[in-house]
Order: C-alpha cells, then sequence, then structure tokens
C-alpha cells in the first residue's frame, strides 16, 4: 500500500448485529467497526455477502480494508431453497450491482467471487469461476479477485461426483454444513488433504482468480508454493487456535498476503460452533437447541472484547498490557470440549463463590518475553511467554491476581490486575454516548456492581429496562448464547453480569431517560441528551 507491505490483521464478520438482528443502522455498523479496529484489525472479510453502502463508508473513514464477498453458492445447492436457485437468472445483474457499489469506495482492496462453493470440487467449477472473475474484472480491472476455498469440501464433492459416475447415479450434493460437522469431529482430515490432490481438482477455479484464499488450509500453503511460486496465497478463515502459527506463517513469507480468523464478531445462527460444552471431549459442530448464537465471537454479541479478542490484540502488537483469563473454576478438573472454532473458554473475572479451593486454571496473554502472575502479592511463578502466552495453576480464594510482563532484559513493561468483585448491590447504566442527534440510536450497557463499581461477573439477576422522554427501548439482551428470551423484550436475564440495552431517539430534541431495576438491587438510571 503506498509502496509498503501491509499485512492484513483480518476478521470474518457476518451480516447481524445480534440483538438488532439484521438491520444495518449506522451507528451499529460503526461500532463494530471502530471497536474491531482498536483492537488491531486493520481488514474485514464480509461474509458471506456484499458489504453495504454504509458500512463501506464507515470503513472509508477509518481506514479498514475489506475483502468483499458475491456468493455463497453458484449452481450447486448447499441447502433448499438457496441461491442456486436464482445462480443462472441473477449473478451477472448481482455482480454489476456489486461492482457499482464498491467502484468508489477505496476501502474495497478486493473482490471475493464465492465461499465454500461445492461446485469447485466438479468439472464444471473452474468455467464458472473464470465466467465471474472475467466479468469483475471487466467491471473493474484494477481490483483483484479471489476465492475462498474449502479444501474439505471440494474434495467431498469430487469424491462424491466420481462415485455417483461410476454408479450411473446423481451426485448427493455436499455443502459446508457436512463438512463442518465431520471437521468438528475428525479434524485430522481436512489436515490429510495434499496440494497435489487439491491442486488436481481446484486448478482452474484458483488460476480464474488472482489471489486464492484458503479457509483453514494453513497445511497447503508451503507445498502449494513450492509448485506455483507466483500464486498469491490469503489465509480466509483460520481457526481461532492456530492464529498464532498461522500469523508466523503470514509474517515469515512474501506469498501469504494476510490472515481472517473465523470469526471477529459473534452472530446469531449456526447455533453453539464455538460453545464450549463440558463433560465430554468431542461435540458436533451446531449443538441443539436452545443454542441460539454461534458463540465463536472474538467480541462477543453486545460489543463486549473477549479472551480471543485481546490475545490477537497483544499478537499484533495493538495492546501493551497483559490480560488475564481464567477457566471457568466451576468446570475446574472436568473434561471439555471447546471445538475447533473457539481457542478458549477463559474469562476475566476472579469472581467464582462456592469454588473456593478448586484449581484454576489461568491464562495470562501478554507482550513481551516473560510474564509473571502474582495471587495477592505472592508469585505464582515467572514463565517465557509462547506466542504470547503463558498458563499458570492455583487453588482459588477471593482476592487480587496481578501480571506482569518482562522484556528479554527482565525489565518490567507493564501489569495488570484482576480483583474478586464484591456482592452485587447495584446497577449501573452506562449509555455509550451522553448525547446523540435526534432519529438515532444508542447502546446503553447496564452492569451489576458491587459497592465499589466492580462487575460481579458471576451474579444473575432478571433486569427490567423503562425508557422514557424522547426514545423507545429498540433492543435488550445479552451475550448469552443459549437462551429463550426474546431481544424485543423490556426484562432480560444478565449474563456475566450485564445486559445491553439499545435505545432509538424521537425526532423531537430532548432527553431520553433509561432507568434498569432488579429485584434486591438498587436501581439505576442515566440520562441522555436529544439534539
Amino acid at each position: 500500500m503506498n509502496g509498503k507491505t501491509v499485512k492484513l490483521r483480518g476478521g470474518c464478520v457476518h451480516h447481524d448485529h445480534g440483538i438488532l438482528g439484521a438491520a444495518a443502522w449506522d451507528k451499529a455498523e460503526y461500532r463494530r467497526a471502530k471497536t474491531l479496529k482498536n483492537l488491531g484489525y486493520n481488514a474485514i472479510r464480509y461474509s458471506h455477502n456484499p458489504a453495504g453502502k454504509n458500512f463501506l463508508d464507515i470503513c472509508d473513514e477509518l481506514g479498514l480494508y475489506v475483502i468483499d464477498e458475491s456468493f455463497d453458492q453458484w449452481k450447486v445447492p448447499q441447502s433448499a431453497c438457496d441461491y442456486a436457485l436464482h445462480f443462472d437468472a441473477e449473478w451477472q445483474k448481482d455482480v454489476e450491482s456489486m461492482v457499482s457499489k464498491d467502484y468508489n469506495h477505496p476501502c474495497v482492496v478486493m473482490y471475493c467471487i464465492g465461499n465454500e462453493i461445492t461446485d469447485t470440487g466438479l468439472p464444471f467449477g473452474g468455467m464458472i469461476a473464470k465466467m465471474i472473475s472475467a466479468k469483475f474484472k471487466a467491471l473493474d480491472p484494477a481490483r483483484p479477485t479471489m476465492i475462498a476455498i474449502n479444501s474439505m469440501l471440494s474434495t467431498l464433492a469430487a469424491m462424491k461426483a466420481g462415485q455417483a459416475a461410476e454408479k450411473k447415479e446423481e451426485s448427493e450434493n455436499v455443502g459446508s454444513k457436512e463438512v463442518n460437522d465431520i471437521v468438528a469431529l475428525l479434524p485430522k482430515i481436512m489436515a490429510s488433504i495434499t496440494p497435489d490432490s487439491l491442486e488436481a481438482i481446484i486448478h482452474d477455479c484458483v488460476e480464474a482468480v488472482d489471489i486464492v484464499g484458503y479457509n483453514y488450509g494453513h497445511n497447503l500453503y508451503e507445498g502449494t508454493h513450492e509448485r506455483y511460486p507466483e500464486r498469491v496465497i490469503l489465509s480466509s478463515e483460520t481457526f481461532p487456535q492456530r492464529m498464532a502459527s498461522n500469523w508466523d506463517k503470514v509474517m515469515e513469507n512474501d506469498y501469504v498476503i494476510g490472515d481472517f480468523h473465523w470469526t471477529a464478531w459473534d452472530y446469531l445462527g449456526e447455533a453453539g460452533v464455538g460453545l464450549p460444552v463440558y463433560g465430554t471431549s468431542k461435540a458436533p459442530f451446531s449443538k441443539s437447541y436452545p443454542a441460539f448464537t454461534a458463540n465463536c465471537g472474538s467480541v462477543d454479541l453486545t460489543g463486549l472484547p473477549e479472551s480471543t479478542a485481546m490475545y490477537t490484540a497483544i499478537l499484533w502488537g495493538a495492546y501493551d498490557k497483559p490480560y488475564i483469563g481464567v477457566r471457568p473454576v466451576n468446570h475446574s478438573g472436568e473434561a471439555y470440549a471447546l471445538g475447533n472454532w473457539r481457542m478458549t473458554d477463559s474469562v476475566s473475572s476472579w469472581t467464582w463463590p462456592g469454588c473456593e479451593g478448586r484449581t484454576a486454571e489461568i491464562e495470562v496473554f501478554s507482550p513481551g518475553s516473560e510474564a509473571e502472575l502474582l495471587q495477592d502479592g505472592e508469585s505464582l511463578g515467572r514463565k517465557p511467554l509462547d506466542h504470547g502466552k503463558a498458563n499458570f495453576e492455583t487453588a482459588y480464594r477471593p482476592g487480587t491476581l496481578t501480571a506482569v510482563a518482562y522484556d528479554a532484559n527482565g525489565k518490567e513493561l507493564s501489569r495488570s490486575e484482576l480483583k474478586t468483585a464484591g456482592e452485587a448491590c447495584k446497577l449501573t447504566v452506562l449509555p455509550e454516548e451522553n448525547r446523540i442527534c435526534a432519529g438515532d440510536i444508542v447502546y446503553v450497557p447496564i452492569h451489576l456492581e458491587d459497592t465499589e463499581g466492580n462487575r460481579n461477573m458471576s451474579a444473575e439477576r432478571r433486569i427490567s429496562v423503562k425508557v422514557e422522554g424522547e426514545g423507545e427501548l429498540l433492543a435488550l439482551g445479552s451475550a448469552c448464547p443459549i437462551t429463550e428470551e426474546k431481544y424485543q423484550q423490556d426484562h432480560f436475564m444478565a449474563y456475566q453480569g450485564r445486559v445491553l440495552a439499545i435505545v432509538r431517539s424521537t425526532q423531537t430534541p430532548g432527553t431520553i431517560r433509561v432507568t434498569a431495576k432488579a429485584e434486591g438491587l438498587e436501581m439505576g438510571c442515566a440520562e441522555i441528551a436529544v439534539h
């Protein structure tokens, strides 16, 4: 970019805005983009559909690179009534609309012609890839095209097509859902696919584009580069657990231009793909009702950075203090399954009532060369950092954990603390803005806090919210991945000591008053000016 190499520090995002649903409010788009920018992201892959104009306006303003994506299916369906029904009639018009929308947005750095497309494993896939890429190029010669390949999907589609041809039967369709189920239970299968075996299937498809994106294909980079040294590779989707080693490959190899992990922000659907399961070491890709959100976001559904987000921020040099994450002490000693789409189940809490004496597993993510962890002032050890991470154990007791980061010469760089919160006694209403324009929306987190203002992440209360004056309650919810509650109600159960209200102002200047109540707690309120 302007003569300098820029590696893409990216994440994938879905179109929805959590408790707001699918509505693409300007404020919602800005808040998400700004949050990710502050966490060290410089790129977003809009997956798996074209981004809205307001999102692109915001990325232009903030300086975020965007991969804009066209299709999630071509001619072969992956589910009933999907876009494959309309592909032949609509694809050219949709590409024209997409380029027309993106053409004058400097944030858009490439067009993706398809994500995990079943057709890439079939003989006619290359012809379609050339057709779509050529259409993009005819309309916008300046921008490169790319494709996101799932090696397992392409291989399985080719295998089933071959078996059907031998039997002279119609081939059974395969889609991302089936592949993700296989990878969730048998992760080594995907890693067994070689560059040669995959290239024999997808070569015509990938030769049609400028950049080849591999979803979860870290094992393919080196072998592919040896055979095709001019190929530009993008890590279009990465398992969170592999972010550190994959980032090494991005930084060490000129031909790998960036990494996009799945996923930057939690979303509705694909229920429970990142939901921790306790009592077993294996779990399926999707989880059963009432699992509701994917629960695999580095940032949770309400916009709060989880441990994974802080880890990548430290990995990318965007955060300069140690971060303390604690695995759920109430599940200490249990078998558990995180799945491939979650890096850790640790949370930034040292409040585990009823767990005194149990073993606490603690993750410290930190800049520097070494990290030390202290419990109530006593050192639990000083350990070298492996890709910015060190693990500690101790018996849980209420108090204070302190993490200290050191450089290679043993000099202290920074430190951070994690305190046990007292019993929740009050609600605190914390609008993210105190003054908004008429007709706009405002995000209003509401916390369960102790007397000193510490959020108690173990507290559970049903919180009722009332909005008065020049505003109305648009949505209320939490980041809880398992719920039967509705985001359109005026009450919601707190999760990790927090709910989020989203309030819409009227078109009339004045004041909005937001009041939160819960049984046994001091109520909280805040006012927001509307101008």
